[in-house]
């Protein structure tokens, strides 16, 4: 079966940059050309403008390139094609295909290339119908006339994005926009037998018996902040104990952000209390701040840093011995599958690569509280399970966890107990089983005690 996919349809990235470059092109072959017909002597001048002409002729060549090429699937083997330049993807070898949307910037439209800081190579023509393809090794492609390059990861687009992936085996179910949780889809039955995990899948440790007489490790007390005549979090308690994972719901705009800020101490209080591990936040910050890890939403990383090279220096950071952070950056490295682009720039790194690369920097110090904002947002089925895990393994050793989310089916399963805020004040905060018992299910309960 042969397939053809274009990319052309939208020039509206492509089109302002190929004209800027070729008028950029044509004033300075007219200026050379100016130059040359008044300082260089027959037959010279007619030389200097013949090889102007042709150069033109390159340049405009080489700028529309793109125009003429499509990507092809023959069945087995998935044919990149951007101008002159063409790479032969076999099926076998990619074990992700994900839908991103990515700013291109510079002469990207115009070419396809090899970007050394993130370790991939990119044929993009425009941000629309945008695919990156992961493959299960690194894999040697030509980038130039002798020069080859290694990656795992491959950026192109295409109009018939959603029909591409379905030919390679990963539908639109498997987005990591809107991931499908536990459900079992056709691509993610297909990647369980073309792309097993690097490790068997591990079950989750039962939960373990809480000491009611136990300290809390995170006390929130009459928690307050105010935005004008807003109040965005009012009067809010809220424990968590060793070895308990609480989950913060709310619909958008109920105040998990601002609480999240304000106990990661991004944000002050108008009033109340953060306590962490007996230490007062705003008043003994340094101490509070060693005994928690914070993985927030959207990560903020130096992009030309390998994910490695930023975990040494966060290491560094925090004060960590180097033997021993050295170790654990190791163990969290490999627990968290990355080891094959640990020397990655991270910049090039997917969502969910990132989210991991966050919970290694928060986990690096045993932090005795984790605090996740939205941990599994856009995360496939098989990345969320591995996260699942690694935060059953740190409440099994008595971390606390708290994280937001809007992911009710994984609260219900996952966590101990639930806080849900509505319009800043909390309206429930009980054990999801006395919960689901009462209303029938979490999300039955989430309805029943918020509103819009």
């Amino acid at each position: 079966m042969n397939q053809t996919f274009s990319y052309t349809h939208d020039k509206s990235t492509y089109l302002p940059i190929a004209g800027l470059f070729a008028l950029l092109c044509v004033a300075e072959s007219t200026v050379l050309g100016f130059l040359a017909v008044h300082f260089l002597d027959d037959p010279w001048h007619l030389w200097v403008a013949v090889a102007f002409v042709l150069l033109l002729g390159l340049v405009a060549r080489a700028l529309s390139a793109p125009l003429f090429t499509q990507h092809g699937w023959d069945g087995d083997n998935l044919a990149i094609n951007y101008g002159p330049r063409r790479w032969l993807v076999k099926r076998d070898w990619i074990a992700a295909v994900e839908p991103v949307q990515e700013s291109l910037s510079g002469l990207e439209p115009l070419a396809a290339r090899y970007d050394e800081d993130e370790g991939r190579l990119t044929a993009c023509f425009s941000e629309s119908g945008q695919l990156l393809i992961r493959l299960k090794q690194p894999r040697s492609f030509k980038v130039g006339i002798s020069k080859h390059a290694e990656t795992d990861t491959l950026l192109i687009n295409t109009e018939q994005a959603p029909l591409l992936r379905e030919l390679l085996g990963f539908n639109d179910q498997t987005t990591t926009t809107q991931p499908t949780r536990d459900q079992p889809t056709r691509a993610l039955q297909s990647a369980a037998t073309t792309s097993p995990p690097t490790q068997p899948r591990p079950q989750p440790a039962a939960k373990p018996s809480l000491d009611p007489e136990a300290a809390p490790v995170l006390a929130i007390r009459a928690l307050t902040k105010q935005f004008g005549e807003v109040k965005a979090v009012d009067q809010l308690d809220l424990n968590v104990a060793p070895g308990e994972i609480v989950a913060l719901l709310g619909c958008n705009g109920a105040g998990k952000t601002t609480t999240i800020k304000m106990i990661t101490g991004l944000l002050e209080p108008d009033g109340g209390q953060v306590v962490i591990g007996g230490h007062d936040l705003w008043r003994d910050g340094l101490a509070a701040k060693e005994l928690f890890g914070y993985v927030p939403d959207h990560a903020a990383f130096y992009g030309k840093l390998s994910g490695r090279e930023q975990l040494q220096f966060i290491a560094q950071v925090r004060g960590l011995p180097r033997a021993e952070s050295e170790a654990e950056i190791d163990r969290l490295i490999a627990e968290l599958d990355l080891t094959q682009a640990q020397h990655r720039g991270n910049a090039g790194y997917s969502l969910g690569m990132k989210r991991k690369l966050s919970l290694a920097a928060a986990m690096l110090h045993h932090p005795k509280l984790l605090i996740l904002d939205e941990p599994f947002n856009g995360l496939d089925p098989w990345a969320a399970q591995q996260l699942k895990t690694m935060l059953t393994a740190c409440r099994a050793g008595g971390t606390a966890i708290l994280l937001s989310t809007h992911d009710l089916a994984t609260a219900e399963r996952f966590c101990d107990r639930v806080a849900m805020l509505n319009k800043g004040c909390k309206s429930v905060d009980a054990d999801v089983a006395d919960l689901c018992a009462q209303h029938g299910g979490l999300e039955q309960a989430f309805f029943a005690e918020t509103t819009r």
